[in-house]
């Protein structure tokens, strides 16, 4: 999953992929547009995906002080997406590079 946060609360992105036991979920990828996101004091957030198969919310904190990296929980409509993500922030080459392979 790539996306970009505006810093407004709000960001967007294209296509998230789910693992399952350690492989791929079928139906991968799923598709997005984006979605809204806060982030608190405490360095806790929770982010929401909004255009996905389920309403999908994540609660977490940021891990690393300039903001590049966090870990939290997934929270899902579908009780089949639970989970928790861990994230880091890509430069834009990097970003290129992965969406190339």
């Amino acid at each position: 999953m790539l996306v970009s946060f505006d810093g407004r609360g709000d960001f967007s992105g294209s296509s998230v992929n789910f693992v399952v036991d350690g492989k791929p979920a079928p139906g991968n990828p799923y598709s997005f547009s984006g979605g809204t996101y806060t982030v608190n004091s405490d360095c806790t957030f929770t982010f929401n995906l909004t255009d996905c198969d389920a309403t999908v919310a994540v609660h977490g904190i940021v891990v690393d002080t300039g903001g590049g990296e966090f870990s939290g929980n997934v929270l899902s409509s579908n009780t089949n997406v639970t989970g928790t993500i861990d994230a880091k922030k890509v430069s834009k080459e990097e970003a290129s590079v992965a969406i190339l392979g």
